[in-house]
Formats: structure tokens, C-alpha cells, sequence
């Protein structure tokens, strides 16, 4: 019996400790609203499979579950009763663990495309969620808020003249905060993990990635930092993203971070007028003739062949791109910078020096190379439509060809008048 008794117990003692350690299992899967917690990188691979599963191939799109946002570059979890943002991933890799506005009164969260909007219950205070390559998140308030960013471990934290940035393996983000004129700037402090930001009513809060799908290049990072710069100073109009299947697509506004009301009204017009496999078709207007750049992010909305490239149209006519994207940022004409990354991922960098509205086009066509004739040594080629045969300079002592009989002939005449003539004479 002595021994049973000990085999019951321990028995007993390893169920109460499964059981235990289940609890905190679920304890931290669940957050207080019971909504799903998971990491970014296992958040990335069940949204694959359930995005895949609805019909989601490629392109911006959040399928919503459970209080998880699933999207094809951004992940996170929302807690349904106190409205934290939690596990904020970008394309796999940790940047945030939490989101939280002090005093947030929760009230909902809607999802619309590739936009997640969750509101506080009296409607004064917005957070914006874009699953874009750059993965915007911004603030939209009608009062004084105040958020904390808690960094998620393994991220560092810097601080330079753009703003607060964080780096997470190949993923680098920068944390904005300024006000327009007239009001008062964000506060911003760093303590541990934690960057802090108190925001008076209608300032700027916003997070925005480089691009995750266009590689790390030194050129494209200064690019993106000093995209980064321009944000606030309505030098920039929009960041647009353009997926593979018609709907996929995601405008972010950078010209509208202040509205008077928690919605969006665009003041950077983008329109796509028609879509086929080889052409996009695009009407772009503001409502500020200045001239404002414009990002274009193309994930899978071309699948180019080989020998094949894309080619910008600007109002009918063609549209050299530059080299260096420094070049566009600092552009006072109508200039553009294309970054072909592959064969289905492109970024197109647009300055549009003024506005009424403009047609952009962007085409696939095919690369022709050209092939230089082989000319024959000391022979000069002149381009003709037809077979080239070269022209032979003659010796001005050759005989012209068909004379040479004729003053045979005429000797002979010649000789025989001369003939007759002297033999009369005598």
C-alpha cells in the first residue's frame, strides 16, 4: 500500500504540473482580451497558410481572426479590452512587443483591406495599421495623447537627426514625431526598451520601415532615411502599394497625417484607371499644386519575362528614370528613379513638380540590343536600309568601260579617208 500511495502521488504531483504549466502556456498565448498571442515568425507562416487558404496571393491585405491581424508583410494581435497592440512584426521579425496609448477607453477595431484602424470608445483617437512593404503605423488624434513603443529584445534603439531607430536583423524602422507649425512638438524619451512619446493633439507620431521586399543596399537605406525626413514638410504625397491581384492595394497618404477628423480624405489623389498584365494606368492629382513625391511599390503586379523591363509614361510621353535616387529627392522637375529588385518586385520613386491632374503609365516592354555592323578594314560604312557595297574610288587614267572599242573602230575610219585622200593627190 506504502508504495501505491507514493506512485498515486507522484502520479498526482506530475498531472498538477502539467496542468500548471498548461495555464501559463495559455496565459501567455491569450492576452486579457483572450485574443491569440503569438511571435511574428509563427504569426507570418499561420497567416501564410490562412491567406493562401481565402484566396490572398501576394499584395497588401489583413485577414483578421480571433484579434490576430494577419497580413502579407505586417503581424500583430490586438487586445479587444484595453486596446494594446501586441507582437508588432514586420515581415517575420520582432520590432515591437506592445503598442499602448495611456488611458486608450477601448471601442473598436475595424479592418478594412490592407488598413487597421482601432478606435477609443469616444472616437478622439485613432491608431493606424497599413500592411504596406514599409509598414506604416500612425496616430490619428483630436486631443493630447501619450504612447509607449516597448521594443521588442534583440531590436536596437538609436537616436540621429531623423528621428528614433530601430534595427532588427535586415529590418530598419524609424519612429517620427513632430507637429505642423504652430503646434507644440512631441516630447520623446528613451528609457530601457521603452521610447515614450507625449503628442499634443494634431502633432505627427509614425513608425515607417525601409521596404522589406527591396534588399539593403546603402543607396536604397539613404534613399529611405531621407524619404523619411520629408514626410511632415508636405514634400511627400504617398506611398502606394500594388499587389498581384486587382484589389491588392494600399495608398498611404503622407499628406493627410493631420486631419481634423479620424478618417482619412486624401489630399494625394491616386486613382488606377486600368490594370492588364503588361500595363498600369494611373491618374495622380492633389490638392496642393506643389509638387510632392510619390513611392510606387510593385509586389507581383508584373511577372517580367526574360529580356523584359518596365518603362515609365508620363503624360503620353516617355519618362527616363535616373540612376541615383538622391537625384529625385532633391528633383525640382518631373523626374522618376526605378529599382527593379527581380522579376516580380520593383520600386518606383515619382516627383511630380506640379499638380493638375497626370497620367502615369507603367509598361512592360522588351529590351532590344543593338548590333553594331562588322565594317571591312578601310571601307566606311554609311547606315542604309538597303545591302551596303562599298563605293571604290577610280584612277583618273582608267578607261571608261564600252570606249575603248568605239576609238578602235574610229581609227580605222580614220586611216582610210586619210588613205584615199593622199592617193588621189598623187
Amino acid at each position: 500500500m506504502g508504495k501505491n500511495r507514493i506512485v498515486i502521488t507522484v502520479v498526482a504531483t506530475v498531472i498538477v504540473a502539467a496542468l500548471v504549466l498548461s495555464a501559463v502556456s495559455v496565459a501567455q498565448m491569450h492576452g486579457k482580451g483572450g485574443m491569440q498571442r503569438m511571435g511574428p515568425q509563427q504569426a507570418m507562416g499561420v497567416g501564410q497558410g490562412l491567406r493562401h487558404g481565402a484566396g490572398m496571393h501576394g499584395g497588401p491585405g489583413f485577414m483578421y481572426q480571433s484579434g490576430c491581424a494577419y497580413g502579407e508583410y505586417v503581424t500583430f494581435s490586438v487586445d479587444e479590452t484595453s486596446g494594446i497592440v501586441y507582437d508588432y512584426g514586420i515581415a517575420g521579425d520582432p520590432m515591437l512587443t506592445s503598442i499602448e496609448v495611456v488611458d486608450f477607453e477601448y471601442g473598436d477595431t475595424i479592418v478594412s483591406g490592407a488598413v487597421t484602424r482601432i478606435i477609443n470608445e469616444n472616437g478622439s483617437i485613432a491608431i493606424m495599421l497599413h500592411d504596406t512593404p514599409s509598414a506604416p503605423l500612425n496616430f490619428l488624434a483630436t486631443t493630447d495623447f501619450t504612447v509607449k513603443f516597448e521594443v521588442a529584445d534583440g531590436v536596437t534603439i538609436s537616436e540621429d537627426d531623423t528621428g528614433v531607430k530601430l534595427e532588427s536583423g535586415e529590418v530598419s524602422a524609424y519612429i517620427l514625431a513632430t507637429a505642423p507649425a504652430g503646434v507644440t512638438a512631441p516630447a520623446v524619451t528613451i528609457s530601457g526598451q521603452i521610447v515614450t512619446i507625449d503628442a499634443p493633439a494634431s502633432s505627427v507620431v509614425l513608425l515607417r520601415a525601409v521596404p522589406v521586399i527591396f534588399g539593403y543596399d546603402g543607396a536604397t537605406m539613404t534613399m529611405n532615411r531621407n524619404f523619411v525626413r520629408r514626410m511632415v514638410n508636405d514634400q511627400i504625397g504617398a506611398d502606394v502599394t500594388i499587389g498581384a491581384q486587382q484589389s491588392a492595394y494600399c495608398i498611404f497618404d503622407y499628406a493627410n497625417l493631420t486631419p481634423m477628423q479620424l478618417s482619412y480624405n486624401n489630399r494625394t489623389c491616386f486613382r488606377i484607371l486600368n490594370r492588364t498584365p503588361t500595363q498600369l494606368k494611373i491618374a495622380l492629382n492633389s490638392d496642393s499644386p506643389l509638387g510632392r513625391l510619390i513611392g510606387i511599390n510593385l509586389d507581383n503586379a508584373f511577372g517580367l519575362q526574360d529580356r523584359e523591363t518596365l518603362q515609365i509614361r508620363y503624360d503620353g510621353r516617355v519618362l527616363p528614370c535616373l540612376s541615383n535616387p538622391e537625384q529625385v529627392i532633391q528633383a525640382r522637375e518631373t523626374t522618376c528613379w526605378l529599382n527593379r529588385y527581380n522579376n516580380t518586385r520593383a520600386q518606383l520613386m515619382l516627383y511630380v513638380s506640379n499638380f493638375s491632374e497626370h497620367i502615369l503609365e507603367i509598361e512592360v516592354y522588351e529590351e532590344r540590343e543593338e548590333v553594331e555592323p562588322t565594317a571591312a578594314p578601310n571601307v566606311t560604312q554609311t547606315p542604309t536600309s538597303t545591302p551596303f557595297e562599298p563605293t571604290v574610288t577610280e584612277s583618273p587614267t582608267q578607261d571608261t568601260p564600252g570606249f575603248g572599242a568605239l576609238a578602235v573602230v574610229m581609227g580605222v575610219i580614220v586611216a582610210l579617208i586619210m588613205k584615199r585622200r593622199y592617193g588621189r593627190s598623187k
